[in-house]
């Protein structure tokens, strides 16, 4: 925050989530050799389907890159705060 006040943080990018459907996201692996058998196919996803963006940043940005277990059980406005005191304790301010 300017003019003084306590420093803070603000989300500028959020990428959607990658979901199968509700509460299923999408599972990256690898199910086995080549002989794998016709059940076992389409349980995992492959890198190519992936949604893939990029956005440009700048020095004394932070990116928090994770999984649902974060977004699932953390507020942004919580994590922006943890990022704010994670900052404030390391480099002495956001």
């Amino acid at each position: 925050g300017g003019s003084g006040g306590p420093p803070s943080m603000g989300i500028a990018f959020l990428s959607q989530q990658q979901l199968r459907s509700f509460n299923f996201p999408y599972q990256l692996g690898y199910s086995g050799a080549d002989g794998q058998e016709e059940e076992e196919e389409g349980l995992f996803e492959t890198p190519m389907d992936a949604n893939v963006t990029g956005y440009a940043v700048r020095p004394g940005d932070v990116a928090i890159v994770a999984t649902d277990g974060l977004f699932d059980n953390v507020e942004l406005d919580e994590m922006c705060h943890i990022a704010v005191e994670w900052e404030t304790k390391w480099f002495g301010g956001a």
